[in-house]
Formats: C-alpha cells, sequence, structure tokens
C-alpha cells in the first residue's frame, strides 16, 4: 500500500465491496461496518439538532430584547425636578394640571400659574434666584 500525500488509500477490494474504511484499520465484518456506520450518522444528526435548537434559542433571546418595553417617567404633582436656566437654577413642581411643562431644559410657564413669564411664555432668568412654582394655585386651593 502506497502513501499519497499522507492519506491512506483504499484496497480495491474494499472499494468493490463498498467500505470506505483505511487499510491500516483492523479488518471487521460488513455488519459491524454498517453498525459503525449507523453510530456514525446517529452521532452526526443528534450534532446537527443541537446546533438547530442552538440557533433557535439565539433568535429567540433576541426578540425578547426587542420586546422590552422602556420604563415610562412618572410626572405627578407630588414629584419635583430640577433644571438649570442659564445662571438661574429654577425649583418647579411637575403638575400637569397646573400646566408647568419641562422641555429641553426649558420651563414653561402657562397663564393661571404665579411663575414670571416673558411674552414667548418661556421663563426669564435675569438674576440667578430661586423662582418656585406651587403645584396648584391660588383659586384651587
Amino acid at each position: 500500500m502506497k502513501m499519497r500525500g499522507g492519506r491512506t488509500e483504499l484496497r480495491t477490494e474494499q472499494k468493490n465491496r463498498g467500505i470506505s474504511r483505511p487499510s491500516c484499520l483492523p479488518r471487521a465484518p460488513v455488519l459491524g461496518s454498517a453498525f459503525f456506520c449507523s453510530v456514525v450518522l446517529v452521532n452526526a444528526h443528534a450534532r446537527v439538532l443541537r446546533s438547530e435548537k442552538k440557533k433557535k434559542k439565539k433568535k429567540k433571546k433576541k426578540k425578547k430584547k426587542k420586546k422590552k418595553k422602556k420604563k415610562k417617567k412618572k410626572a405627578a404633582a407630588d414629584q419635583y425636578a430640577w433644571t438649570t436656566l442659564a445662571q438661574c437654577t429654577v425649583y418647579f413642581v411637575c403638575a400637569l394640571r397646573v400646566g408647568v411643562r419641562g422641555e429641553r431644559g426649558r420651563l414653561r410657564a402657562v397663564p393661571g400659574t404665579r411663575a414670571h413669564a416673558d411674552i414667548d411664555g418661556w421663563l426669564q432668568c435675569s438674576s440667578a434666584a430661586e423662582w418656585k412654582i406651587p403645584a396648584m394655585t391660588e383659586h384651587e386651593a
């Protein structure tokens, strides 16, 4: 038997019989080789099934991550928030019924509140002073 490129050549007898086993291994009857092949096939099939399950699990995990919802921030009248307007720190209460809402670091004062506001409705910050916006107007209290 000759060696070509590090591979073992099969004998012509084995090729004719349909046995794909190198001649360097000990000979086995046809039934044994069939059993050996069946075991290999079963193992290979099991591996394929395992890899498919892993792929499915990975896909499911990705879907779960997408389904996660972001928690919404509660804006109740009891909660306080801080924002900075230039050099002036404004202390206000997040109360939707009063009409005071924070947008991009600015406070909007709606008519009916006791906050100082300019023509456009945005709070003025002329001096470094703290303005307190009440949760309720005088007529509500």
